[in-house]
């Protein structure tokens, strides 16, 4: 039976995937440009890579485990460190991100796809689930389609809110008093999540 800690859990998703990264940031970006029923193609390139490299982690986890059995528990301190650094990175983070070019063409499945090869936030963040949280269920191919399945209608209810409101969201967290408290909040819940996962 799978026990999940269901506060640090659910932090920890809803944190990493709805906070800014490659796939948030690009969304925001498609959207802005060119609306969101013409970024939707893009939108499923990235749930179909992000589903892909979540799954394959899920497996190499499994196996890794069973050949090495103390690995897990070095990768869930890897995982805590891993949180820790987001937390650091998230609280001194530029929000909207800078440096973001403005798409000028339409980008679709083929590069929403080809960007998860290209993501490490995905990498680490799936194998740090797996290593915490997953455990359980990595090696175990029906099992880790549900709960991929389910990872993928969270990010992609994610990636949609970003092509729909990205404008939205720069005009509001412009404002560096407001980026610098949701930024802090963020953060905190992320050290909270680290150490959780360290008494799982």
């Amino acid at each position: 039976m799978l026990e999940i800690e269901a506060l640090p859990f659910f932090t920890f998703i809803l944190v990493t995937t709805f906070t800014p990264g490659p796939n948030n940031i690009s969304s925001a970006t498609m959207g802005l440009n060119l609306g969101y029923r013409k970024s939707l193609p893009y939108l499923l390139g990235i749930l179909f890579g992000v589903a892909a490299v979540t799954f394959s982690c899920g497996l190499l986890f499994g196996s890794l485990v069973n050949v090495i059995p103390v690995l897990a528990q070095w990768l869930r301190w890897f995982g805590a460190v891993y949180i820790l650094w987001l937390a650091w990175g998230t609280l001194r983070a530029t929000w909207p991100v800078e440096g973001i070019e403005a798409a000028s063409t339409r980008m679709g499945f083929t590069r929403g796809v080809f960007l998860q090869l290209l993501n490490p936030k995905l990498f680490v963040f799936a194998i740090s689930l797996f290593a915490t949280f997953l455990q359980p269920l990595a090696g175990k191919p029906l099992p880790l389609l549900l709960a991929v399945l389910l990872l993928g209608v969270i990010d992609f209810t994610s990636i949609s809110l970003w092509t729909l409101c990205g404008a939205a969201l720069s005009k509001h967290l412009g404002d560096i008093k407001v980026r610098k408290a949701v930024n802090a909040c963020l953060s905190l819940l992320l050290v909270y999540t680290a150490v959780a996962i360290l008494q799982i």
